[in-house]
């Protein structure tokens, strides 16, 4: 298959940091039949900047001057027709850092913009969602390490030229439909996969380029080499190696379409998926994925869900094979609706207190409990609350008290009261009972 022609451009950017004799500038490698006139029309402001161009380039030769293709020229920033483009940060989650092309290092916020010569870096649990000209995004996931090699846009003939280098890591990207002349490129050290209009996957160690289509079509080139990856199909490349044929990525495992979470911790599972030798799990606040609440990869065909807020949350699973490609996506919707259950209390008399204890839970912040005369928690005398897991009750005439609970958990989620609980502080030989659904059950 023939790849389309691609324009060689390439953003040299050196502000902010030039005087103010030296002009930013793009570099653009000509190709065969290239002339002067013909690149300022086509990229500046007006055809008649060549001889702009000529002068800034130092070289000899009218508007129909033709260099050999390779040669580079540099373009002033000033005569272009667009200034240069950003990539916007969309989403972060976790210890992600910038590195500006001068050094200068912050935190990524949704509030960031990268440009040409910016870097990423995710730490460990960490991933963060790149926006680009065009509308694409980019998710970089856990110790990844990409650089925007080239991030530009023409107003003119509507070519935005994203290129992106992913030193380490893995990235997930949906690329929206390229217009003609507009390229978009994932370059790493083993190989580049070019796309128009597609979703993908790369991860690159060391040597090794992984590439996985789960829509569309992507070309992957190494060297003098070049293979066409369809949906459904992908690559493992090495670097100063031929290019493998593509092959067939696993289907996507069988998935409940919803589960609903009701404990703090709970398995949730799916069918082992034969090829399979381990499998990646992600959970997102929402089905666009641009935000990783986790980022796991299992041998087991199940994952524990823990720590999380009532809600509703996109889940996504899929298989990873023996040369850890990763297969296409079955999703499903996590329902989580988690009450903290009541505190097991145990109460005594303790002069003319009533003590109340009960075992330590890390799931529960703050335990209240309330006191009364009546079973209906009509007449309240007193309503206690301690974050421990120890309470004694203020000085209480001697009787019969009744007493129940409820409790906050880690979440700030309240639960509902549990059962009620009798104590008699008149006479010492009498055992505290609860009654529950109409049984009385005493406390030995």
């Amino acid at each position: 298959m023939m790849l389309p022609r691609i324009l060689l451009l390439s953003l040299c950017l050196l502000w902010p940091v030039l005087s103010a004799a030296e002009e930013a500038y793009w570099e653009y490698t000509l190709r065969p039949g290239d002339s002067i006139w013909k690149i300022a029309k086509t990229y500046t402001t007006s055809a008649n900047n060549w001889r702009k161009i000529k002068d800034f380039n130092k070289v000899a030769g009218g508007q129909d001057l033709v260099m050999r293709p390779g040669t580079r020229i540099r373009i002033p920033v000033s005569l272009l027709k667009a200034q240069p483009a950003h990539a916007s940060v969309v989403a972060v989650s976790g210890d992600v850092s910038i590195v500006r092309k001068n050094g200068q290092q912050s935190a990524a916020t949704t509030t960031s913009k990268l440009q040409s010569g910016d870097e990423i870096i995710t730490g460990a649990n960490a991933s963060v969602t790149l926006r680009f000209a065009d509308g694409s995004e980019l998710l970089l996931l856990a110790n990844s390490h990409a650089q925007m090699d080239t991030l530009s846009a023409h107003g003119n003939n509507g070519m935005i030229d994203t290129r992106v280098r992913l030193n380490a890591g893995r990235i997930d990207t949906r690329v929206n439909k390229q217009r003609k002349a507009s390229r978009y490129e994932i370059i790493t050290p083993a190989a580049v996969a070019a796309v128009r209009g597609t979703a993908f996957r790369i991860s690159a160690d060391g040597d090794i380029m992984r590439n996985e289509v789960t829509e569309g079509a992507v070309a992957v080139s190494a060297g003098n080499e070049a293979k066409t990856l369809d949906a459904g199909f992908g690559i493992v490349a090495q670097k100063d190696q031929p290019l493998p044929e593509p092959v067939k990525l696993l289907p996507a495992p069988e998935l409940s379409k919803t589960f609903y979470i009701t404990e703090y911790e709970q398995p949730v599972n799916w069918s082992a998926l034969p090829g399979a030798t381990a499998y990646r799990v992600q959970l997102a606040p929402t089905p666009a994925f641009r935000q990783l609440l986790f980022d796991r990869v299992t041998q087991q065909n199940y994952t524990t869900i823990s720590g999380l807020d009532n809600q509703t949350y996109a889940l996504r699973v899929r298989g990873i094979d023996a040369q850890q490609l990763q297969g296409l996506d079955a999703g499903a919707v996590l329902d989580v609706s988690i009450l903290p259950t009541a505190a097991k209390l145990q109460a005594r008399k303790t002069g003319n207190h009533i003590q109340f204890d009960w075992p330590a839970d890390n799931l529960a912040k703050t335990t209240i409990i309330e006191l009364a005369r009546d079973a209906e928690f009509t007449d309240v005398v007193e309503r206690l609350q301690t974050d421990a897991n120890s309470i004694t009750s203020k000085d209480l005439p001697a009787g019969q008290y009744y007493y129940r609970n409820k409790r906050i958990d880690v979440r700030g989620v309240e639960g509902g009261f549990g059962d009620t609980g009798v104590i008699n502080t008149e006479d010492d030989n009498v055992w505290p009972f609860f009654i529950s659904a109409g049984v009385i059950i005493l406390l030995l």
